[in-house]
């Protein structure tokens, strides 16, 4: 099969690449070697939800966990300060919702997503994947 973008790694990155990409007719292909968009989660989650706005992202209420108001950091050497993050809105997330929620965007607009595939290598036909050689 022919697409016009393939995208090695389901993850936030490449995902959103995929939706906008798709977005304007192209053809697209997201290639995760994982066994299901979201895991393993990669991170924390502490993210600004004016960052996700940004990036056209309004979470899931099952992506949401919780908003931070404030916080308190303490240092190895015993030192601490606390954080007022009302202003910055930060937000704790689901990783895996969050990559999930993408994902559903992205083939929305006409995305394959195919998982349990790995990157092999770039050909001079095209991309070489674990499952297929794909133009």
């Amino acid at each position: 099969m022919y697409y016009d973008v393939v995208i090695a790694g389901g993850s936030v990155a490449g995902l959103i690449c995929a939706r906008e990409i798709a977005s304007n007719n192209h053809s697209v292909l997201v290639i995760e070697e994982d066994y299901e968009i979201g895991t393993p989660e990669h991170c924390g989650g502490l993210v600004s939800t004016a960052g996700l706005e940004e990036l056209g992202i309004v979470p899931f209420r099952k992506t949401l966990n919780h908003l931070i108001k404030s916080a308190e950091i303490h240092a190895p050497n015993g030192n601490s300060f606390s954080v007022n993050s009302k202003k910055q809105r930060v937000a704790e997330i689901s990783r895996r919702e969050l990559d999930k929620q993408i994902a559903h965007q992205a083939q929305k607009n006409g995305a394959i997503i195919k998982v349990r595939t790995s990157f092999q290598e770039l050909t001079d036909k095209g991309v070489r994947t674990s499952e297929e050689e794909i133009e």
